[in-house]
């Protein structure tokens, strides 16, 4: 029923934040089964993702990528542009995972359009923090840094996000060689971090 089926999704995204990687496994895999098979889109875009996040942690990218993608064609237009961001930075990640930098732009540039359609400041700091990571990844600390100082940190933000924006910025600090400025970066982004209880963070 519709309460078991939220009970294995919530379980799964208690497993994320907890790093419990085989409650993970487990759990997402039966979330993603049972909402695929009542035909439930928004029950299986959300599972989809965290099925994803543990096929990365099994090392299984091509797949991973494969449950990502379709994740976010499922809840386009069903959910929150948020949402569907989220989804697509969780590709571009993986996509940098593989080694295919121009893919990633490719879709950091996709989320930007929607992004600026959208017009909120979430969706626009999302795609500023996946285009930072991208340019992390391509070694161009100036890029990155100029992606990073261009979100808006605005008071609400969740403590994991801007634990992670500011850790991004201490990314591109390093590739700049502004070590003692990292420092204080990550000085700054550690408690957030501890606080959230968001494990990946």
């Amino acid at each position: 029923d519709v309460y078991k089926r939220q009970l294995h999704m919530l379980r799964a995204g208690a497993a994320q934040n907890a790093g419990d990687a085989a409650a993970l496994g487990a759990e997402s895999e039966r979330a993603l089964r049972i909402f695929t098979e009542v035909g439930d889109p928004w029950g299986t875009g959300i599972a989809s993702q965290l099925r994803s996040e543990w096929l990365i942690l099994a090392g299984r990218l091509e797949e991973a990528l494969a449950v990502s993608d379709n994740a976010a064609r499922i809840v386009d237009g069903l959910s929150s542009v948020s949402d569907l961001l989220q989804m697509r930075a969780q590709s571009v990640g993986i996509l940098l995972r593989l080694g295919r930098l121009d893919d990633a732009r490719t879709r950091t540039d996709e989320m930007g359009a929607v992004a600026a359609a959208d017009g909120s400041v979430r969706a626009l700091s999302q795609a500023r923090m996946a285009a930072a990571q991208v340019e992390i990844s391509a070694g161009d600390g100036a890029a990155a840094l100029r992606e990073s100082q261009a979100i808006r940190l605005e008071p609400g933000f969740p403590d994991q996000i801007t634990a992670w924006t500011v850790a991004q910025r201490a990314q591109a600090l390093i590739l700049l060689n502004r070590l003692d400025e990292a420092l204080a970066a990550l000085r700054e982004a550690m408690p957030l971090a501890i606080r959230s209880h968001d494990h990946p963070i």
